[in-house]
């Protein structure tokens, strides 16, 4: 059987992916009610989180709270097993704070019916560090072909956010109906990098030495929009929401490419075939783009002290797009010109999500609620940017509670999801061809919020 360390290094002489939930839309939510009841709130009338789920609602709140603060506590587990014959897996396990929320209305009372809100929260968060090392020897090393001893290491880092800052405007049109928009300022910064080395030596003293590190980061700052309709009649609340496509404003961004393999046998022809190349690039600029979207909600009171909550939004496509480009250049070995591009697409989704919440009486509540989180990333784009392409199902259930003018709320919330993707591609650097991984991802929140 072949080793643990050896197999996790020959994975990663394929091109650097990034493990991050990086290509779903409805992993966070926010606010006090909204958290405990999955997000299904756009036709819903709550509280200052409207600013972000539906403008409309913020000026049909009759009493609005600001959401001085809220909390969440975060454990996620990102397991990645590779198909390659043998039990191999690399285990991430985090406990980390999960994006917040911090909303209100401005004071302006000379706006007279109209409002202004602001809000500011994390949209997008993940870290992760995979790591794994061995020595031993072998009865036939990889690519050299006879027996002899080994060091295999391996580490993956990976750290993704995205932080949003938004300013609301909004009116009622009359008692029942509200309308409007949100302009947000969206700031994301994505770092992945892959280090990976293998060294052999042979009974006859003969040495060879396998060395790759690829990583990128950028940074990018957009804005986009997102209005809202909400209108009550009879008991029922209904929602309309539309985000658009980003508009990007400014960028920055660097790489890092450094191959160098000796005495390995890369075309199988049985002579050593010495690669060596490098190159570190700062100054680059990138894009990220997101795409459109259109959101219905709907709340319901079949019972007195019970409402019913449901939502669904549909995101559209990112057609195929650079977001980081590297300036051509020589591999140093071979003199060949090399070009390498990160590229960004995005299938169209469609999200869904059920709450429930009943009040006990009038300083307590108790919700529950299911909501899907598809991935928007492409089966067949294993270069993309995104690496995230397992759907992810998530329960949450908890409770609200006064305590004189402050609305306290304490939940949890699950979350899994599982996917066989496949990664790398085969080129005149790589020592073997593209791998499948199995992905699975589970995370379990508590989630503390806090309101006046």
């Amino acid at each position: 059987m072949i080793c643990r360390s050896i197999i996790l290094l020959l994975l990663v002489t394929a091109p650097t992916t990034a493990v991050a939930q990086d290509a779903h839309y409805w992993t966070y939510q926010y606010g006090t009610r909204a958290n405990l009841l999955g997000g299904a709130v756009i036709g819903s009338v709550l509280d200052v989180s409207a600013t972000f789920y539906n403008p409309g609602a913020l000026s049909l709140i009759v009493d609005p709270d600001i959401i001085a603060t809220s909390k969440v506590f975060e454990l996620s587990s990102v397991k990645i097993t590779p198909d390659v014959g043998a039990q191999v897996s690399l285990d991430n396990l985090r406990l980390d704070l999960a994006p917040g929320f911090v909303g209100g209305l401005l004071p302006f009372r000379f706006l007279g019916d109209h409002v202004l809100g602001y809000s500011l929260f994390t949209r997008y968060k993940f870290k992760s560090t995979l790591d794994a090392g061995g020595t031993g020897s072998l009865d036939e090393l990889p690519q050299v072909g006879v027996p002899g001893d080994y060091l295999g290491l391996l580490v993956n880092e990976e750290d993704v956010s995205e932080f949003w800052v938004g300013i609301t405007w909004s009116v009622p049109l009359g008692r029942r109906m509200g309308i409007g928009i949100t302009q947000f300022g969206a700031y994301r910064s994505q770092k992945s990098k892959t280090r990976g080395l293998f060294e052999g030596f042979t009974d006859a003293a003969e040495g060879a030495l396998s060395t790759r590190e690829e990583g990128f980061s950028y940074w990018h700052f957009r804005f986009l929009w997102k209005a809202g309709l909400t209108l009550e009649w009879q008991g029922v609340s209904l929602g309309l929401t539309v985000t658009t496509p980003s508009v990007g404003v400014l960028s920055g961004g660097r790489a890092l490419v450094n191959i160098a393999q000796f005495n390995v046998d890369i075309d199988g022809d049985g002579t050593p075939d010495p690669e060596f190349v490098a190159s570190v690039q700062d100054g680059l600029s990138a894009s990220y783009k997101s795409p459109w979207s259109v959101g219905l909600g709907a709340t319901y009171s079949p019972r007195e002290l019970t409402t019913l909550h449901v939502s669904a939004e549909y995101f559209g496509k990112v057609e195929e797009s650079t977001v980081m480009e590297l300036d051509p250049f020589e591999a140093q070995s071979i003199g060949d010109t090399v070009t390498e591009v990160l590229t960004q697409r995005l299938d169209d989704v469609l999200n869904f999500g059920v709450g429930l919440e009943h009040d006990f009486k009038p300083t307590l509540g108790g919700y529950a609620a299911f909501r899907t989180d598809f991935s928007a990333k492409p089966a067949d784009a294993p270069l993309d940017v995104a690496f995230s392409s397992w759907d992810i199902f998530h329960l949450s259930g908890g409770t609200r509670f006064r305590i004189g003018t402050a609305d306290l709320t304490l939940g949890l919330s699950y979350g899994w999801g599982s996917r066989r993707v496949e990664i790398g591609r085969p080129d005149e650097f790589s020592v073997v061809e593209p791998r499948a991984l199995d992905v699975k991802y589970r995370t379990l929140r508590l989630i503390l919020a806090f309101a006046l």
